[in-house]
């Protein structure tokens, strides 16, 4: 099983816009909404005014954003002989809350992972491409010696490996997790709380780019056309008439919107990307330089350790 095993267990993925929220302004605002009412995890951003830009406000996010219940094709275990060994779901549940459970609890970075395979956008952690010589070699040690092709016959393998985990809305895993299924919780939640906006990284996991960008496109497009009746905007922020971004966003500008964060925003024709390799760096986002901390193959307790440090 891969290395990366040991780190994704339900870890935060700090990504820090700059260090601090404004002050001024800012504490004028909270002032205001503080009589308002008091500001819940559901609407925190309401605390903060429309001028500050999103480089200033620290964005809590999470890794693999959808990975709460997750299932793979051998029931969530590496299998010996069709006896589950080793519990490989482990590997692939990143969270204990489910999408609407983060909204409400703050979260307003969401990494979404898909694989087109099915023909539509499936939410999904890991990719069977990644043990195909594994697969490939367990095939010919099966070759060896007749018991062992029986009992691949009988569908009872010496080792059953799967690493390609789908994404779940319920823990018995009977509601696939899909991109209609995240929008849809999404656009419900900015209805509910316009004062809040979202960054999604979109990313393709498993299947063939093509495809993936296929059904990606049309989903863009529709965002970018659906208005917000809160807010009366399109759910999708765009800049300009290209929708890449160039230049930073206030927050005023944004809120009740998803501002996208992808690697193919350029052939999507919307957003921009910032490269957040494993480690700790800095890369450009929307015309700005970011210090990131994305030291994800590691172990939990180091993980915590670093991100302490980084903050």
């Amino acid at each position: 099983m891969k290395q990366r095993m040991k780190a994704f267990l339900s870890v935060i993925l700090a990504v820090v816009l700059a260090a601090a929220f404004c002050t001024g302004s800012s504490a004028q605002a909270a002032d205001s909404a503080g009589k308002e009412g008091a500001l819940t995890g559901a609407d925190w951003m309401r605390g903060i005014a429309d001028d500050a830009p999103l480089y200033t406000i620290n964005i809590p996010g999470t890794h693999d954003s959808a990975m709460a219940h997750c299932l793979n094709g051998t029931g969530n275990y590496v299998r010996m002989f069709g006896i589950p060994i080793v519990n490989s779901a482990e590997y692939a549940c990143t969270q204990e809350l489910t999408i609407p459970a983060q909204l409400e609890a703050g979260i307003r970075f969401f990494d979404l992972r898909f694989s087109p395979k099915a023909g539509y956008l499936r939410l999904c952690h890991g990719d069977l491409e990644d043990v195909e010589a594994v697969n490939e070699a367990l095939f010919y040690v099966n070759m060896l010696h007749p018991a062992l092709v029986l009992a691949d016959l009988l569908g009872a393998p010496l080792v059953d490996l799967d690493t390609e985990f789908y994404a779940y809305e319920d823990a018995a895993c009977t509601v696939e997790s899909t991109f209609d299924t995240a929008l849809a919780q999404m656009k419900a939640f900015l209805e509910a709380h316009p004062s809040e906006m979202l960054i999604l990284k979109l990313k393709r996991e498993n299947g063939e780019q093509e495809a993936y960008l296929k059904l990606l496109q049309p989903q863009i497009e529709r965002l970018k056309a659906e208005v917000n009746p809160a807010t009366g905007k399109p759910y999708l922020y765009t800049q300009g008439e290209s929708g890449m971004y160039t230049e930073m966003p206030t927050l005023g500008t944004v809120r009740g919107q998803l501002v996208l964060l992808c690697p193919d925003a350029e052939a999507l024709g919307c957003g921009d990307n910032l490269e957040m390799y494993n480690g700790t760096g800095m890369e450009q986002y929307m015309g700005m330089y970011f210090n990131f901390h994305n030291h994800w193959d590691v172990e939990a307790q180091q993980k915590a350790e670093e991100v302490r440090a980084y903050i």
